[in-house]
């Protein structure tokens, strides 16, 4: 199988036991072989044994110049209570050949360090952007484009002499975008 990921970008705090599911785009090159992904797709895990693949399910969508989108939709949990990363991602097919690939990166943690009783978000809250151009993310050392990005963003606060975080609800950029451009944003990084 010939796979090509997207730039996924995941940083998710989990608040739930039995997990969080996430998009994971690609595009499956079905010019020589046109087999369907869905059946063939036997087991998926990431480098790091601290982020359990505890479910998943591959859907697959338009063909377009040779190529049809693919979403991994894993489910994770963490087995730490520490940060976890990862940004190979292993797919096993028919119970045989394992695949590597760069999908992006994702960044997890469970939400112990965060304080839910102090703020509660009112009002709307919109947590899908569609975005046709890339999105930027930045730390203090390095920024890097993204296709596509799921992330809890994080509010730092004091309260008296104490310092709190506070997990915000989670926010998608370029999901939403329609099939066309996804595959169209995944091939130009394909050629970059």
């Amino acid at each position: 199988m010939n796979l090509l990921f997207g730039d996924n970008f995941i940083s998710y705090v989990i608040d739930d036991k039995n997990g969080m599911s996430f998009n994971i785009f690609g595009v499956q090159d079905i010019r020589k072989h046109n087999s369907s992904l869905k059946d063939q797709v036997t087991s998926i895990a990431f480098h790091n044994p601290n982020i359990k693949v505890v479910d998943y399910k591959v859907d697959t969508g338009i063909s377009q110049n040779g190529y049809r989108l693919v979403n991994m939709i894993v489910t994770v949990q963490v087995l730490t209570n520490h940060v976890e990363k990862a940004d190979i991602l292993f797919v096993q097919f028919d119970h045989e050949k394992t695949t590597t690939h760069d999908f992006g990166e994702i960044t997890v943690q469970n939400c112990l360090p965060f304080h839910k009783e102090h703020l509660a978000p009112s009002g709307e809250y919109k947590v899908g952007y569609s975005a046709l151009k890339r999105i930027a993310t930045g730390s203090l050392h390095t920024k890097k484009e993204h296709d596509f990005i799921t992330m809890t963003p994080i509010l730092s606060y004091r309260l008296g002499d104490n310092e709190h975080l506070y997990n915000m609800p989670g926010v998608l950029y370029g999901i939403l975008d329609s099939d066309q451009d996804k595959i169209k944003k995944i091939m130009q990084r394909g050629e970059e």
